[in-house]
């Protein structure tokens, strides 16, 4: 399943020019079903996290494999990550960094 985070502090939010392509009226979702929203994925792949992405965010889509059936978005400060889980006992599971990243 994908899922798109926030992979930088200050919260997970939307440009104005994808919310109006989503068709989305508020700048932030905390909602797990509107982040794996095929049309947000499907945007987040064709046109990238620079144009779907707000101001001070870093946006990535995180692809939690099919056996893991248990899992959440973790904020802190606006940093987010998964924890995932086959059982109901979660373990932490890191987003991966960008290369182009220091």
């Amino acid at each position: 399943m994908k899922v798109v985070i926030n992979c930088q502090y200050g919260g997970f939010k939307l440009s104005e020019a994808a919310e109006l392509e989503l068709g989305w009226d508020n700048a932030y979702t905390s909602d797990r079903k509107d982040r794996t929203d095929p049309k947000l994925i499907a945007l987040m792949e064709e046109k990238g996290a620079s144009y779907v992405g707000g101001d001070s965010t870093d946006l990535q889509i995180i692809d939690i494999p099919e056996k893991y059936k248990f899992w959440d978005i973790n904020d802190y400060d606006g940093y987010e990550s998964i924890t995932a889980s086959e059982t109901e006992v979660f373990r932490f599971v890191l987003p991966p960094r960008r290369k182009d990243k220091k």
